[in-house]
């Protein structure tokens, strides 16, 4: 069974794309996608203020 593909438009997502290789002996070589989407909220400096 197929999996579907992600519903994005990769020219509308801004994000890190991460590439994973898993190699075994029982399987072939398998490269996994990974898109971490980059969101543009202030998130950070909360986690400063809870540290402080």
């Amino acid at each position: 069974m197929e999996r579907e593909k992600g519903h994005y438009d990769p020219e509308k997502v801004e994000g890190v794309l991460l590439r994973i290789t898993i190699t075994s002996c029982n399987t072939d070589e398998n490269d996994f996608w990974i898109l971490v989407p980059i969101q543009e909220d202030e998130q950070e400096e909360d986690e400063n203020d809870e540290k402080g």
